[in-house]
């Protein structure tokens, strides 16, 4: 199950990005970025258009819907986080940004949020 939840929030990660350089995503844009083929890139939407996170028409692509980029928005800035904290312990960006993608979706809620407070309070934000 939970290879699952990641391979979709790969996606809807993916989408969010490409959606903020284009006007248009096809599935032939999901499937070169990803490094994936075609035929799983569509077995993949229309599973999340049957689960209600984007839609997909000829005219206008592929395109979250309202709980697909709240999704989408959510895991970025997860990963985001991960990725900034990794950094501050010593990784570089790229090899940070990876780590964060992979474990992004395998740990608890309750590990993120230390992570996130201890991301603030050694960047000295002071918030949580």
């Amino acid at each position: 199950m939970k290879e699952k939840v990641t391979s979709r929030h790969l996606y809807l990660r993916t989408i969010y990005r490409l959606s903020q350089d284009r006007s248009r995503i096809r599935n032939v844009d999901i499937a070169k970025e990803l490094g994936y083929s075609k035929p799983s890139v569509t077995n993949a939407i229309k599973k999340l258009c049957s689960d209600g996170l984007i839609s997909s028409e000829k005219e206008h692509g592929i395109r979250l819907t309202e709980n697909g980029l709240a999704l989408a928005k959510e895991l970025t800035a997860r990963c985001d986080i991960l990725a900034e904290y990794f950094m501050k312990l010593g990784l570089e960006k790229e090899a940070a940004y990876e780590n964060a993608r992979l474990i992004g979706n395998q740990i608890t809620d309750d590990l993120f949020e230390l992570i996130r407070i201890e991301n603030i309070r050694i960047s000295g934000k002071g918030e949580t």
